[in-house]
């Protein structure tokens, strides 16, 4: 006949075979967590890789930027160095109208000059008209050639 199996040994078997389908479960529980876990980490892994090649890629454009806009500042110093003030503008201007004022008064003297020396001309010529004039009407009254 068959070997009777006592209660205790029944249940230890099935204790024994639950324990070992626990094991089981829980290895397999463990080789799925290790595997997200992995992938996780590799997720998070390529994130971090891609961020940091963003991060750098925007920091190079910042840099360029920055770049950029110290050179525009430096030509507007450079522009505005060059630029002259207002006072200076008009310090300029007024020094220009001196110069012009005093050619304009040296030119009106000479034509000032010039034209008292035409009306002396002028006034000589006249005087020696008047003259020849007068030793003609002179040698006619005293020719004896009279009508």
């Amino acid at each position: 006949m068959s070997d009777p199996v006592t209660l205790r040994e029944h249940i230890e078997g099935r204790m024994r075979a639950l324990e070992q389908r626990i094991d089981e479960s829980m290895r397999a529980i463990d080789i799925r967590f290790e595997q997200r876990f992995t992938s996780l980490s590799d997720s998070i892994s390529a994130a971090m890789s891609a961020s940091d090649r963003a991060i750098t890629k925007a920091e190079l454009a910042a840099d360029k930027r920055y770049e950029a806009l110290n050179e525009l500042r430096g030509m507007a110093n450079d522009t505005l160095a060059r630029t002259m003030t207002r006072d200076e503008c008009e310090q300029r201007f007024n020094a220009v109208t001196e110069k012009l004022d005093s050619m304009q008064a040296r030119i009106d003297r000479r034509e000032g000059g010039g034209a008292g020396l035409q009306q002396g001309w002028v006034v000589l010529v006249g005087l020696a008209a008047l003259v020849a004039a007068a030793v003609s009407v002179f040698g006619f009254l005293t020719s004896g050639n009279r009508p």
